[in-house]
């Protein structure tokens, strides 16, 4: 039997959904965040407190990239492309570990500098908005509009992100996307993207993943559907869980 550990807002959102793709038993416990973090009982589970933290026959699984792996390789080989299709094997692999390593990297710098002013004293509140801001439009945005750019490309002439049907890749991709999808992509024209989200926002195990699990990334994903269009979003608004 496994037992998918999560936290609320983190990552193992996607597990969940992995979880419900492969229509395997799995037994669901929650852990509410303790000022923001994960709650001290979670740490007897993962040494650095991180979820998701899945437990599979008495061994534990860490990192959701390596959960994603063992679910793959145990339960769900379809969700990966045979080493027989090297070229969609190769999508795989990249957009794999793309979506933790460069998208990951400058959604994570947009959160910390956002809750920098967050957590600044109002004094210097201002300051700290000045510094964050120009930090944002001179890395962080520029260098985050061009990975876009990259993945709106790639979307052009592939449904998924592996090639024509779905895989584990499209799991792993979620989580940054539905992290920018209220704010920046919102606000600005991805066409494929969306049209990538719209696409699997509709499938039935996102469906059930996104009720069993009640995390804000669905829930503003379901909100926004892409409701508006304009220039530059609004980063103050800008907010993931660690």
């Amino acid at each position: 039997m496994i037992v998918l550990h999560h936290l609320s807002d983190s990552r193992s959102s996607r597990i969940i959904w992995m979880l419900e793709e492969l229509k395997v038993p799995y037994e669901l416990k929650r852990y509410d965040r303790v000022e923001g973090r994960s709650p001290p009982e979670f740490y007897n589970l993962s040494p650095i407190g991180k979820s998701p933290v899945l437990v599979d026959d008495g061994k534990s699984y860490i990192e959701s990239g390596a959960v994603v792996e063992h679910l793959v390789r145990k339960y769900g080989r379809e969700l990966k492309p045979s080493e027989n299709d090297l070229p969609q094997l190769e999508k795989y692999d990249f957009w794999t570990h793309y979506s933790e390593g460069s998208l990951m990297m400058l959604v994570v710098g947009l959160f910390v500098n956002n809750k920098a002013v967050d957590m600044s004293p109002f004094v210097s509140r201002f300051l700290v908005r000045k510094i964050t801001n120009t930090i944002n439009d001179h890395y962080y945005l520029k260098e985050l509009y061009l990975n876009l750019d990259h993945i709106d490309d790639h979307l052009t002439t592939s449904k998924y992100f592996a090639g024509d049907y779905f895989t584990a890749a499209d799991v792993q991709m979620s989580y940054p996307l539905l992290c920018l999808q209220p704010t920046i992509l919102n606000t600005r024209p991805y066409p494929n993207i969306k049209r990538w989200l719209k696409g699997i926002s509709s499938r039935p195990a996102f469906i059930a993943a996104s009720e069993k699990s009640n995390d804000k990334y669905f829930r503003l994903f379901n909100e926004t559907k892409f409701s508006k269009e304009e220039d530059e979003p609004e980063i103050s608004s800008f907010s993931i869980s660690a």
